[in-house]
């Protein structure tokens, strides 16, 4: 079982993963309505898509791929 520091890590952990996807869906959001801010948008969602899972590397064209 998990002490309680663990619990209380895993559910900070989760609120943070929650924050980063909500600023993913942000910039997805205004990649779409402003095509002029694309490359901008593109550069933090790849940066948020690595904060969330590092493990997977994204590239800036996986990044345009939900933007367009």
């Amino acid at each position: 079982m998990f002490g309680q520091n663990e619990v209380i890590g895993l559910r900070l952990a989760k609120e943070r993963q929650k924050d980063l996807e909500k600023q993913a869906r942000h910039y997805q959001l205004i990649a779409t309505i402003r095509p002029g801010w694309r490359t901008r948008a593109a550069l933090v969602l790849r940066h948020l898509a690595n904060r969330i899972a590092p493990e997977a590397e994204i590239s800036l064209e996986e990044s345009f791929a939900g933007s367009c």
